[in-house]
This record gives C-alpha cells, sequence and structure tokens, in this order.
C-alpha cells in the first residue's frame, strides 16, 4: 500500500515537473491511466493529452526512440527535450513557435539550418552528439552546444551569442565567418 502511494505521488510530482498540472485537475482519469504506464508511455500519454493552445513550461521527451520531431507547434511551451531519440530531420515547422530552450542532444541529425524568424524567442540549444556536418542560423541563442559531432562548417549571422561548444569536431576548419572574439565563451 505504502509503494502504491509513493508512486502515485511520484507520478504526480512527475506531471506537475512537466507543467500539467492544469491537465491532471481537469482529466482525473488520465491520472490512472498514466500510474498503470511505464515512464515513456506516460510521456507520450501526456503529450496526447495536451489541446491547442496548452501552455507549459518543460516538456521532456527523451529517450522515446522517436524518428520525428512530434507536431508541438499548436502549444506553447518554453523548454523541449527531444534527447536521446533516433531523430533525423530537424524539422522547425513542428516545434513551438515561442520556445527558449531546445535539447535535441544524442539524435541522428545531420544538418542543421534554420531561419531567424522561426525561433524568435530561442536561447539555448543543446545540438551535441549527433551527425551534424553544417549548423547555418541567422536565429539569436545565446547558448549553442554542437560538440561531439562532425562539424565541418558553422554560421551565425548574429552576434549576441554568449557561449558556443564546439568542442570534439576533429574535421572543423579554424576558418569561419563569424568573429570569435564577439563571443564571451567558446569551448574548442
Amino acid at each position: 500500500m505504502k509503494t502504491s502511494i509513493k508512486f502515485i505521488v511520484a507520478t504526480i510530482s512527475f506531471i506537475t515537473m512537466l507543467g500539467c498540472t492544469e491537465v491532471v485537475n481537469k482529466e482525473t482519469k488520465l491520472i490512472k491511466t498514466i500510474i498503470e504506464k511505464s515512464p515513456q508511455e506516460q510521456k507520450i500519454e501526456i503529450l496526447k493529452s495536451l489541446k491547442k493552445g496548452d501552455s507549459i513550461n518543460y516538456l521532456d521527451l527523451s529517450y522515446l526512440e522517436l524518428t520525428e520531431i512530434p507536431n508541438l507547434s499548436d502549444f506553447i511551451i518554453n523548454d523541449v527535450n527531444l534527447s536521446y531519440n533516433k531523430i533525423n530531420e530537424f524539422d522547425t515547422e513542428k516545434l513551438p513557435k515561442n520556445i527558449k530552450k531546445l535539447n535535441m542532444k544524442s539524435n541522428l541529425l545531420k544538418s542543421i539550418i534554420y531561419e531567424d524568424s522561426i525561433f524568435l524567442y530561442l536561447k539555448e540549444i543543446d545540438l551535441s552528439y549527433n551527425n551534424l556536418d553544417t549548423v547555418a542560423s541567422s536565429s539569436n541563442p545565446e547558448r549553442i552546444n554542437a560538440s561531439f559531432n562532425d562539424l565541418r562548417y558553422i554560421s551565425f549571422s548574429r552576434k549576441n551569442i554568449k557561449y558556443l561548444d564546439i568542442s570534439n569536431n576533429l574535421n572543423f576548419s579554424n576558418v569561419v565567418d563569424f568573429d570569435p572574439l564577439k563571443i564571451d565563451t567558446i569551448i574548442r
């Protein structure tokens, strides 16, 4: 009995951590459904329970073996974790337009090219441990982690990058088309 109560409390804490308290309060059946599922299934269940326009702070979709980015464009989400999946295409149309932090670590991405209009609010992006050879952006993230890839080319048109990690990219050229002196921290 005590174990079941602890599990229910942990599950409710997990749901609350995801910022889905409104969903839980509105649909108590969801709690019972989620409790009976594995952590991966719980994440999918929560995603399915969201309605157009729902606003959450953090959405964890890591370790789900996703092969593409799910359509999150109808939701207001500040922080999305899509790490440790099998995503091979960076489809920006499926991401929330107001996203501030995006974790795409350890997927199968090969190239990232995105424009300013897609991510007006993006402040941090983690692209580490992919198969990236190119990262090009006219967006304005302050922190970019592109370590442990196969980067050959990286391009940024904005000047407000504060942190750039391009370490462990063995084929990366020292020739870049941005001024490295304008970046506070570069890890090479």
